[in-house]
């Protein structure tokens, strides 16, 4: 006995054929199928599905043994992989400060920086999650904030104290940082690959039209130019090395901005930086203690963007 996963996603019908898209999140797989077929999955109707295609999506995790406990099966998979990471990640906030006044932004800005005296104890706590279990292999780093670039100098410092910890305990280091962009300069972008930032994810709302009408400064001034240059310009340096340190552009959607996401996707293609961009991914605005959540998008016109 067979039944429909739950992890699945059907897509609207594509081309003439009148075909759909069924799409695994367990599997991370997909198969392309006729109406008839999806007919038959939403009725259960199992045993008249075509052999082959029967097997295939079996194979694909669409189709499961009816007592099979998905969800046990999902939480276990996860609890072994978080077992058997042998990688201890940390998040550090070099500032609570940022250039930006973001409406949907759930956090408050204050001009608070790391100090001396919070780098010792940033050093100890990492030091105890290594004494206290001896799988780790490599530390990483996430520089997040508000914006952690207005931290650098703080960044430099303790980058410097964390890779001696990690030689002590013969750990690899690398890390990444979440950043808006506006800061990123030559020469900020040099420091950064100096820091063994593997990783630098900048968010881009959209083209100018609508990222300005979002993410601007708190003087209300548009950011997308100073971005997008920078970009660009990281993208030209000497040192630019995609295989080294990629750059991620996530954007972040809602009622207000979705239709610019293929705008922004033909700018980046107008600029050919689809072999030097490593990954592109839409984040759905939410609510984080604010009101973002009445823009929203719903789940199927999320769907149909992706």
């Amino acid at each position: 006995m067979y039944k429909l996963s739950k992890y699945i996603i059907i897509s609207d019908s594509i081309g003439k054929k009148n075909q759909y898209i069924i799409y695994s999140t367990r599997s991370t797989t997909f198969v392309i199928i006729s109406k008839e077929t999806v007919d038959l999955l939403l009725a259960e109707n199992f045993s008249n599905v075509e052999q082959s295609t029967f097997r295939e999506l079996e194979n694909c995790q669409i189709i499961i043994k009816k007592e099979e406990n998905e969800l046990k099966i999902i939480l276990d998979k996860y609890k072994n992989a978080i077992n058997d990471n042998d990688t201890l990640y940390f998040v550090i906030q070099p500032t609570a400060q940022c250039q930006l006044g973001c409406h949907y932004c759930g956090q408050k800005h204050s001009k608070n920086y790391l100090t001396q005296s919070d780098y010792p104890l940033i050093l100890n706590r990492i030091e105890e999650k290594l004494e206290m279990n001896s799988k780790y292999k490599n530390i990483q780093i996430g520089w997040f904030g508000a914006e952690p670039l207005l931290g650098l100098k703080s960044m430099e410092i303790l980058t410097n104290q964390i890779k001696e910890l990690a030689s002590k305990y013969q750990c690899s280091y690398t890390s990444k940082i979440t950043t808006n962009g506006l800061s990123l300069k030559p020469d900020v972008y040099n420091r950064l690959i100096d820091l063994a930032i593997k990783k630098i994810e900048i968010t881009l709302d959209g083209t100018a039209a609508t990222h300005d009408q979002r993410r601007y400064t708190k003087k209300g001034n548009a950011t997308f130019d100073i971005i997008f240059d920078n970009i660009l310009s990281c993208i030209h340096s000497p040192r630019f090395n995609p295989l080294s340190t990629q750059l991620v552009i996530r954007c972040n959607v809602d009622k207000n901005n979705h239709q610019d996401v293929y705008n922004l996707i033909d700018l980046l293609d107008q600029h050919q930086l689809q072999d030097k961009i490593d990954e592109f991914y839409l984040a759905p605005i939410h609510s984080w203690g604010n009101d973002a959540h009445l823009q929203a998008l719903e789940k199927k016109n999320l769907q149909n963007l992706k």
